[in-house]
């Protein structure tokens, strides 16, 4: 089964999202925020893979939308929950 979360979130280059569940790991435009240590999506991730479940995250082709100086865009995050977790 696949849990999809369809938001608007911070932009990340393609680049980017082949990084962003590494540890302190933060894409140029979540940088231009004062917040953060790069973290989250990494912590995230691990708490996924204790439950043998996986999880990745993939920008819709949409608008770019710029606020406070920032770049967001339309993300897909999506969890693939194993077939034998599913009753």
């Amino acid at each position: 089964m696949k849990i999809d979360f369809d938001m608007i979130s911070v932009f990340n280059t393609d680049q980017e999202l082949e990084t962003i569940f590494l540890e302190h790991k933060r894409g140029e435009e979540a940088a231009k925020k004062e917040s953060g240590k790069g973290l989250g999506m990494f912590l995230v991730q691990k708490l996924m893979e204790i439950n043998g479940f996986s999880i990745y995250m993939k920008k819709l082709p949409d608008k770019e939308i710029f606020y406070n100086n920032i770049k967001y865009c339309r993300n897909l995050i999506v969890i693939d929950i194993p077939q034998k977790f599913i009753k």
